[in-house]
C-alpha cells in the first residue's frame, strides 16, 4: 500500500482533484482524468458515484445524483467495492469501484482504494459546500428564488450565448399586497410571499429565471414561446394560509409590466423598459398586464425632466395657486372654492396632467401639496386682513402623505402659524387613499374634524368598493367624479336613477354632495332636482388666479 501511496500516479491524482476550483460538474470530470493515473497500479475497471441529497432550503424535494467517473475500455468485473459517507444533513454519498476484468484486489489494494474514495469524498464535499455558499449569495433568503446577484449570473450566461432576444422580461408584483399584509399580518404576509414565489418558481424552466428585488417585486426572464402560458398562470394564484389555526384561501392577482426584448438590446434596456411598462400597469386597475411601447419611454423621460425642474420652479415661484369657485344649488351663491395649481414656465401655463402624475410617482407631490396649502392659508389671512369675507377653500392632498406620521400635525401647525379660523379650510383626499391606508385615513379625518376642519373625498366612484366603504367614512363632503356627471345627458334612465340614489344615500348618511365637472344647464337642473348641495365646473367659472377670485369675493357673487 505504501508503494502505491508514494507513487507518481497517486501524487498526480491528488494534485488534480485538490486544485480544481470550478464547481461540482468540472470536478467530476477532473476526477475521471485523475483516476487514469492510478488505473494501472490499482487495476481499476470502473469508478462511479451515487449521491442522495436530502431535502433542504435550496432543493426542497431533495436530489439524486449519479455519475460515472471512469470506465476502462476493456471492461470491468462485477465485484464491487463500495464506500458510503453520511453528511451532517443526513445526505448519503456512495463511491463504487470495480476491478478490471479477471482481476481480484488484495487487501492492501482495497485499503488504497478506500484512501482514494475518501480523497474523492473530501474533494466533492468541499466543492459542494462552496457551491452552496455561492448559491446562498445568489438566493433570496425569504423566498429561495434568485436575488439580484443570482439574476446577474443568469443573465451573464445568457449574454455569453448571445441569446437575450429569446426572452421577454417581466417586472411584476402582487396586486394590493399591502392590503393582504394588513389583513393577515406581516408574518403571514411573508408566508404569502414565499408560497407565491414558490408557485412561480415551479413553473419556471432551468433556462429561465425569477428574481426577487425586494418587497413583493420580482423580475422574470421567460422564453418568448411560453409567455402566453405564463400570463394565464399569473392571472390568479391561489394561496392557502393558516390564520389562528383556520385555513384561509386567497386568490392573488399579479400586476405585470413586460418588454419584448429585440436583437441589439442589452440587460439594462430590458430591465428599464419592463420597469416603465410596470409603472403604467400600476396606473391601470382594469389591466394587470401592460406591454412596453416606445411612447411610454418618451413620456417617462418627460416625467424625469419635470422632476428635475420642479425644485427650481418651486423656489422661483413658477407654481401658481388658482381658485375654482363652488356654487350652492340652493341660492346660486359663491359658497366655496377648490385650490388648484398651475405651472407657469416661460410665460406658458403647463397643464396639470403634464406634471402632477410625474410628481406623484416620484413622491415630490407632497412638497407641492404643502406649498399650495401654505399659500392658501396666506391668501385667507390676506383676505381677512383686507376686510373680505372668505369662503371655505378645499386643498388636495396625495395619499402619499399617509406615510408621514406627522401629517395631521403639519396641517394644524400651518393653520395656527398663519392665524386663520379652521372653518375656512377643507382637506380633500382621493378615494384610493382611504382604501390603501384606511385606518390612517379614519384617524386623520377624526383629528381634522375635531379641530373644525372639514374633510372631503375627491373622485368618488373611481376607486375601490365605493358603496361598500361609504358607510365607514367619517367625512363631511363627497365629491362626485366628473365621469358620473357626464352621463346625465345620455338619455339613459338607469344612469340618472343610479346617481339619484347615490346622492340620496350620501345625504341620508349626513354628508353633503358636491358635483365637479359641471358644464351644462341640463346637468345643473338635474343635480338641483336630486338635492345635490353644490357644484363646480366650467358652467359657472373656470379656475382663476387669486386676483380674479378676490373680485368674486368682493362682489359676493351670485351666479
Amino acid at each position: 500500500m505504501s508503494h502505491i501511496m508514494c507513487s507518481d500516479g497517486f501524487g498526480k491524482f491528488m494534485e488534480l482533484i485538490s486544485t480544481c476550483e470550478d464547481g461540482l460538474d468540472k470536478l467530476e470530470d477532473r476526477i475521471g482524468e485523475a483516476l487514469i493515473h492510478v488505473r494501472e497500479e490499482l487495476h481499476l475497471g470502473k469508478a462511479a458515484m451515487i449521491m442522495e441529497v436530502r431535502p433542504n432550503a435550496y432543493q426542497p424535494r431533495g436530489r439524486s445524483i449519479g455519475h460515472d467517473f471512469f470506465t476502462y475500455e476493456r471492461g470491468y468485473a462485477t465485484e464491487e467495492l463500495k464506500e458510503s459517507y453520511v453528511t451532517d444533513n443526513k445526505s448519503i454519498f456512495n463511491m463504487i469501484f470495480y476491478p478490471e476484468i479477471g482481476y481480484v484486489w488484495n487487501e492492501d489494494e482495497k485499503k488504497s482504494i478506500k484512501v482514494l474514495s475518501h480523497a474523492i469524498y473530501i474533494a466533492m464535499r468541499r466543492a459542494r459546500l462552496k457551491e452552496l455558499v455561492e448559491r446562498a449569495m445568489m438566493t433570496d433568503s425569504m423566498t429561495m428564488v434568485s436575488n439580484t446577484m443570482g439574476m446577474k449570473k443568469f443573465l451573464a450566461r445568457v449574454m455569453q450565448k448571445n441569446n437575450l432576444a429569446a426572452y421577454n422580461c417581466a417586472f411584476m408584483n402582487i396586486k394590493n399586497f399591502r392590503y393582504y399584509n394588513q389583513k393577515v399580518g406581516s408574518a403571514q404576509g411573508d408566508e404569502l410571499l414565499r408560497i407565491y414565489a414558490s408557485k412561480i418558481s415551479d413553473f419556471i424552466l432551468p433556462d429561465e429565471n425569477i428574481a426577487r428585488l425586494g418587497g413583493d417585486n420580482f423580475i422574470v426572464f421567460i422564453k418568448k414561446e411560453r409567455v402566453g402560458i405564463f400570463f394565464e398562470r399569473m392571472k390568479k394564484i391561489n394561496i392557502q394560509l393558516w390564520i389562528d389555526n383556520q385555513p384561509m384561501s386567497l386568490d392573488v392577482e399579479t400586476r405585470i409590466g413586460i418588454y419584448d426584448i429585440v436583437p441589439g438590446n442589452n440587460v439594462d434596456d430590458a430591465l428599464n423598459c419592463a420597469t416603465i411598462a410596470f409603472g403604467y400597469a400600476r396606473q391601470q386597475n382594469a389591466n394587470n398586464v401592460v406591454w412596453f411601447e416606445k411612447k411610454m419611454r418618451d413620456k417617462d423621460l418627460q416625467a424625469q425632466n419635470v422632476s428635475v425642474a420642479f425644485p427650481t420652479a418651486l423656489k422661483n415661484g413658477e407654481l401658481i395657486v388658482y381658485y375654482q369657485p363652488k356654487v350652492s344649488l340652493k341660492d346660486s351663491s359663491l359658497c366655496g372654492s377648490e385650490a388648484l395649481v398651475r405651472w407657469v414656465r416661460e410665460g406658458v401655463i403647463v397643464p396639470p396632467m403634464e406634471f402632477i402624475p410625474a410628481l406623484e410617482k416620484e413622491g415630490t407631490i407632497c412638497a407641492l401639496d404643502m406649498y399650495v396649502f401654505e399659500t392658501v392659508c396666506k391668501d385667507i389671512r390676506r383676505w381677512l386682513d383686507h376686510g373680505m369675507n372668505p369662503v371655505r377653500v378645499s386643498v388636495n392632498f396625495s395619499k402619499l402623505h399617509f406615510k408621514d406620521d406627522n401629517f395631521a400635525d403639519r396641517i394644524l401647525e400651518i393653520i395656527h402659524r398663519q392665524g386663520i379660523p379652521s372653518n375656512y379650510i377643507e382637506i380633500e383626499l382621493t378615494e384610493a387613499s382611504g382604501f390603501e391606508s384606511f385606518d390612517n385615513f379614519v384617524e386623520f379625518s377624526k383629528i381634522m374634524r375635531n379641530n373644525g376642519i372639514e374633510v372631503s373625498i375627491d373622485d368618488f366612484g373611481t376607486g375601490y368598493s365605493s358603496l361598500n366603504v361609504l358607510k365607514k367614512l367619517d367625512v363631511d363632503i363627497i365629491k362626485l367624479d366628473k365621469s358620473f356627471i357626464d352621463t346625465i345627458e345620455n338619455e339613459d334612465l338607469q344612469d340618472e336613477v343610479f346617481i339619484r340614489n347615490i346622492v340620496n344615500m350620501i345625504n341620508e348618511l349626513g354628508m353633503r354632495v358636491v358635483a365637479e365637472g359641471v358644464e351644462t344647464d341640463a346637468q345643473v337642473k338635474f343635480l338641483k332636482k336630486i338635492d345635490c348641495s353644490a357644484v363646480q365646473g366650467y358652467y359657472y367659472d373656470r379656475p382663476m388666479p387669486r386676483e380674479r377670485f378676490e373680485e368674486r369675493l368682493l362682489e359676493k357673487r351670485v351666479y
